[in-house]
């Protein structure tokens, strides 16, 4: 489920949801996570990201699952501040972030390149990165390459066409 949602296709994660019922007892990570997806369904991406801060994790897997999800949700919701602001105070991030601190926005958002700047009454504001724009211009989206997670969602995805396919053979 994951998987599906990182990708978002959260229709899939609907269906694979309802299937799992059938197949497996449920859990509350299972049932954290298709919360998750109707959130993101609605388009509410801060609720998302703070309800999967909150999960709590059965295993190592599952932490690695998580990592991967919130990791890959912060990312769309950096994309989409990028695209719709010119520059956006701290707290205002933290808030979109799904976090507390504006200092922890201000690292994320650091790190992807945006600059930082001391408006005025010494409000703190993000900029986004000039080639942000320029990279939209010219191709429509920015590919994020980040393979730290990319073998968790690979096995996420073999568990799925797994069920899938037990599923579909048991007929």
């Amino acid at each position: 489920m994951v998987a599906l949602i990182c990708t978002d296709e959260y229709e899939h994660a609907r269906h694979l949801y309802r299937r799992t019922g059938s197949i497996m007892p449920p859990s509350s990570e299972l049932s954290s996570l298709w919360s998750v997806t109707k959130l993101l369904i609605q388009g509410n991406i801060p609720a998302a990201l703070k309800l999967v801060s909150g999960i709590i994790v059965m295993n190592d897997f599952s932490e690695d699952m998580k990592a991967a999800l919130l990791t890959s949700l912060q990312r769309k919701q950096v994309n989409v501040m990028a695209r719709s602001f010119v520059n956006i105070r701290c707290d205002a991030a933290a808030h979109l972030l799904g976090i507390c601190s504006g200092d922890e926005a201000s690292a994320i958002l650091k790190g992807q390149g945006w600059t930082q700047r001391v408006g005025e009454n010494n409000e703190v504001y993000l900029e986004p990165p000039t080639t942000f724009k320029q990279k939209l211009l010219t191709s429509g989206t920015i590919p994020f390459a980040d393979s730290k997670n990319t073998s968790a969602l690979m096995q996420m995805l073999e568990i799925i066409s797994f069920l899938e396919y037990q599923k579909f053979n048991s007929n």
